[in-house]
């Protein structure tokens, strides 16, 4: 089975991405390609 999805990135910017408050503190960096390459491959992409 496969699933469409899409994936997100961004370099974070604290002044541009102030709406990510400290509760979504996970998500406050940056996101790249890099980030799911490992799981992408895993998995036969």
């Amino acid at each position: 089975m496969r699933i469409d999805t899409h994936q997100h990135f961004w370099k974070f910017d604290p002044i541009r991405d102030s709406w990510i408050t400290e509760e979504m503190q996970v998500i406050r960096r940056d996101f790249t390609p890099l980030d799911i390459q490992f799981v992408l491959e895993r998995n036969g992409f």
